[in-house]
């Protein structure tokens, strides 16, 4: 055939959007979260720990697209957090990233404003927010908080931009909020971590580990995205495999 340039589709580094072509495997993470959560389930906290540049994000904005009609995910970057000291406005912050995931099904939900955080701020968010979400739910719904890059509440609490309770506050509403369930994802790291508030946070949670891609999802990946504008002989797929192992990066 004539040669003929194609458009380059991979873009490594950022995360998959939830429209992208480019996603492929992880039926198996997708499988343990609707195993694992809602109100049926005995566990309501679920971990994930993955190498960095593994699709750990790009899986979880996806979430919504893999999980039955009654888990409601609701993504929380950590990342994004603490750029105001104190937990008014880190509940703050939390409340307006679950009106926005909301807000993607069509229900409305008003944040107060920051100010009415301040006074008594996990008595707000579990007494007063959570609550009024949750009657804007169908019934028997359940609302997966998802919190990616969860390590980086270390550094908050180092740098005294959150207090340690903030833990404590946390294991007591995974272990008395019905209808709701919780995700914690990271990396290594957050197995490494051997604070008392880590221990006292993570031992009533069910680990999983995400791995790299199947050898038929690495295949996928390869192919599909070029095609037919390119086509790979089988020895190069091999060779592909060996050099990367299934890293999608």
């Amino acid at each position: 055939r004539d040669f003929r340039p194609i458009f380059n589709p991979y873009l490594p580094g950022t995360p998959l959007r939830s429209n992208s072509p480019l996603f492929f495997g992880q039926e198996r993470l997708f499988n343990f979260i609707a195993d694992n959560a809602g109100k049926w389930s005995q566990r309501n906290v679920l971990i994930f720990i993955g190498q960095r540049r593994t699709g750990k994000t790009s899986m979880l904005l996806r979430l919504g697209q893999h999980l039955r009609d009654d888990l409601w995910p609701g993504d929380i970057d950590c990342q994004s957090l603490g750029v105001s000291p104190g937990m008014g406005a880190l509940f703050h912050d939390m409340a307006w990233l679950i009106s926005d995931a909301l807000s993607l099904r069509e229900i409305e939900i008003d944040v107060p404003p920051p100010d009415v955080w301040q006074t008594d701020p996990t008595g707000e968010f579990q007494r007063r927010f959570i609550p009024k979400v949750k009657g804007l739910l169908p019934p028997e719904t359940t609302l997966l908080l998802v919190f990616d890059e969860f390590e980086a509440f270390e550094n908050l609490v180092q740098d005294n931009i959150l207090p340690p309770t903030f833990f404590s506050f946390m294991r007591h509403l995974m272990q008395h909020s019905e209808g709701l369930s919780f995700i914690f994802v990271g990396t290594r790291r957050l197995e490494e971590m051997s604070a008392d508030y880590w221990s006292v946070l993570f031992n009533i949670a069910l680990y999983e580990r995400i791995t790299f891609l199947s050898e038929e999802a690495a295949v996928r990946l390869i192919t599909e995205p070029v095609a037919p504008g390119l086509i790979y002989d089988d020895l190069a797929i091999d060779k592909i495999l060996r050099v990367t192992a299934g890293q999608p990066y």
